[in-house]
Order: structure tokens, then C-alpha cells, then sequence
């Protein structure tokens, strides 16, 4: 048996499959909890006299309390407003009286009569105006907290079948959306470095600082509420965070979609992040995958422990690798070799044609 070696080589698209697995559902006839209340309801059923006379007792007890109520109401009130009262509506033009209905119980007989304390149209419009500006208050403060407690993540860097360097900007195509008082974003060139993508953002306006390429909380952000994002007082950024010299910064970018990012300018009253979105759209050469593998000459059989080495003539880039799937570009000339303990050098070469 000779000790030749060679390698196989398959190519293809890869291919990810993600399976969600399904959830599980309760297998009774009935909810635990629902099944609990049958049990309880069951255990406690009483008679048709005695659920009655306990009606009957309930609502005797209801009256009297109502009506201690309603005594004590008539004596809190001023003499000219005893007995049933009244509110008067003003709607601008003829004037209605608002009489309180009485509540029956379930005899159908009254219960007592409900009594509010008269209120004029000026102490109610300035009751809700009250209410709004607490509410309007709360919220903002829900909103601050929120910035507050925002923690940046920067979107990382995108990866590509384009070869390895710099790319032009008639090479591919930058939109920016979201312009703010004239202010916008170009991209002066793409960089792809070992198969990522980065770009040279430049803010048309020095007024901008720093670039987070991720996505804000909210639509603007102070540097209050983005402290996480860039603290003034000491200089320091967060994930994602940038700082632009000469209005310019490279940043990883997404290629062929569209992406949140956020500027500070502090060209306004005050600093603000403002969020924006990109697009930088460039054709891709078709991805192509190849499978390393090794296989005695004679038998077939897989030899486990194999080194390869793959290399990309055209490109002049070589890599080490242990058998399994590799990206590889079209119209891209490649060698490979592999090496095992026992087996002489195998050698093939291949080109992935689009």
C-alpha cells in the first residue's frame, strides 16, 4: 500500500438552517387555575334559601349604611344646599341642572342617593389642567430616565465577498436619510479588511463631534440623557462611539441595507445626538464556500488530522486551515495543500467560476 495522499475538494453555497423549536402546551382539559376555581366553587355551593336570606341580609346592611351616609352628607352641606344637590353646567349658552341619580341594588329598591360637593366650571377646568401638567411631567421624567439608562451598543462591522482593500466612491452608492437643518453625512471611501466592511464617514457641518453607528433610545438625545453615549466632563465614549477629526471618522459599516446611526452636533442651543439612517449599496461577487477534506489515495477512507493550506493566487493571500467549509471568491485562482502524519503531500488547485 503506497502512502500517496490526496485532498477532495467540493464546492457549493453554504447553507444555515435555524429551527425554532415549537413550544409545549399544558395537556389538561383545563388550566391548573381553572381547574383549582371548579374545585373551590364546588366545595362551597350553598342552597337557594341560604344564598337568599344572605342576599336579603347584605342588602338591609347596605341600606342603613347608605343612608348613615347620606345624613351625614345633608349635614356637611350648607342650609340652602340640603336635600338632593345640584350643580349647575355652564355650556355658553343655557345654563342645566345636573342632578345625582340615585343607586338601586339588586331589589331594585334605593340604596341611598350619591352626594357631591358642588363644584364651579373654573375649579374643574383648573383641576384638569393640574392633572395634565402632572401627567405631562411624569412622562417626561419616564422619558429622561429612559435616555439616562440607555447603554450603547455599536453595530459591528459588516462581512463581504469583496476583496480585501479600498473602494472608490464610483464604486458604490451612499444614501443618507434624516437630514437636520441642512446638516448630512457622505461617505468618502469603503474599506474591506479581512472580509469586513468600514467606511470614512464626513459630517457636512464642523458642528458634529462624534458619530454612534448604532440606534438611539428616541429621536434626539442630550448629552444629559446620552452620558452613556459621550460624557463631556471627561472625555469618555461609549460601544459604537466615534470622535470626528476634520468632520471625518472611519466606522464599521453594513453594506446593501439599510442602517440606524446618530450624530452630536453642537450647533444647536444646546448638544444633541440626532438619529439618522444610511444605505451603502455596492454589487458583491456571488459567495462561494469550499469544503477541505482528506482521503487515502488507495481506500477512499477519511484521514482525520489533516493541515491545509489554502492559497489565493490571485489575490496572494494564504491561509492555514483544518479540514472543513472556507469562503472563496469567483474567477479566483486557488491551490491547495495538505499534510498528514504517514501520507506524502496532496496537492489540487480549483477556480470558482461565477
Amino acid at each position: 500500500m503506497s502512502n500517496s495522499f490526496v485532498s477532495a475538494v467540493a464546492l457549493g453555497l453554504a447553507v444555515i438552517l435555524a429551527l425554532t423549536p415549537a413550544g409545549s402546551a399544558w395537556a389538561g382539559s383545563l388550566p391548573p387555575d381553572a381547574s383549582r376555581a371548579e374545585t373551590t366553587a364546588a366545595s362551597s355551593a350553598e342552597s337557594p334559601d341560604q344564598v337568599s336570606a344572605q342576599k336579603n341580609q347584605k342588602a338591609a346592611e347596605e341600606t342603613a349604611s347608605a343612608a348613615k351616609r347620606d345624613t351625614a352628607a345633608q349635614e356637611a352641606l350648607p342650609e340652602e344646599s340640603a336635600g338632593t344637590p345640584k350643580v349647575t353646567e355652564s355650556s355658553g349658552a343655557e345654563a342645566k341642572d345636573l342632578t345625582a341619580a340615585a343607586v338601586t341594588d339588586e331589589t331594585g329598591e334605593t340604596a341611598g342617593t350619591t352626594a357631591a360637593q358642588p363644584e364651579s366650571h373654573a375649579e374643574a377646568k383648573k383641576a384638569a389642567r393640574i392633572r395634565q401638567a402632572s401627567k405631562s411631567a411624569k412622562v417626561s421624567n419616564q422619558k429622561q430616565a429612559a435616555g439616562s439608562a440607555f447603554t450603547p451598543q455599536g453595530t459591528e462591522a459588516g462581512t463581504t465577498t469583496l476583496s480585501d482593500g479600498e473602494y472608490s466612491s464610483d464604486k458604490y452608492t451612499f444614501s443618507f436619510f434624516g437630514s437636520s437643518h441642512g446638516a448630512s453625512f457622505k461617505c468618502s471611501k469603503l474599506l474591506v479588511k479581512n472580509g469586513k466592511t468600514y467606511a470614512v464617514l464626513e459630517a457636512s457641518s464642523a458642528g458634529y463631534t462624534h458619530i454612534y453607528m448604532g440606534t438611539l433610545p428616541s429621536k434626539t438625545l442630550t448629552d444629559s440623557t446620552g452620558v452613556n453615549l459621550y460624557d463631556p466632563s471627561t472625555g469618555k465614549t461609549g460601544s459604537g462611539v466615534y470622535a470626528l477629526k476634520e468632520k471625518k471618522a472611519e466606522v464599521p459599516v453594513v453594506i446593501n441595507q439599510k442602517m440606524n446611526f446618530a450624530g452630536r452636533t453642537t450647533s444647536m442651543s444646546e448638544p444633541y445626538w440626532i438619529s439618522y439612517q444610511y444605505k451603502l449599496t455596492i454589487d458583491e461577487p456571488k459567495a462561494y464556500t469550499v469544503t477541505l477534506a482528506a482521503a487515502d489515495a488507495e481506500s477512499g477512507e477519511a484521514v482525520s488530522g489533516a493541515v491545509f493550506t489554502l492559497t489565493d493566487e490571485t489575490a496572494g493571500k494564504e491561509i492555514t486551515a483544518s479540514a472543513g467549509k472556507y469562503a472563496v471568491q469567483a474567477d479566483h485562482k486557488y491551490k491547495i495543500t495538505a499534510m498528514a502524519d504517514g501520507y506524502q503531500q496532496g496537492t489540487a488547485e480549483f477556480t470558482p467560476s461565477a
